[in-house]
């Protein structure tokens, strides 16, 4: 669901590439195959602009993270 003030809109997001490691994810990206959803920590080519943020009025929910040492 993303959000842009109080509008929330839906989106159905496919594609033939699925990737849940960050490393693929910038491989992806820097390869031309689309857009990602990404944290920023892992793109920090965005202050450079040689990789681009998209939709930067929209958030998406928060989601909790959980790490075990």
């Amino acid at each position: 669901m993303f959000r842009e003030g109080s509008t929330e809109t839906a989106v159905n997001v496919t594609g033939r590439v699925h990737i849940t490691a960050a490393e693929g994810v910038r491989e992806a990206v820097f390869s031309g195959l689309g857009l990602a959803i990404a944290s920023e920590w892992m793109f920090p080519e965005l202050q450079s602009c040689a990789v681009r943020a998209v939709l930067q009025d929209w958030t998406l929910p928060s989601m909790e993270l959980w790490a075990v040492s």
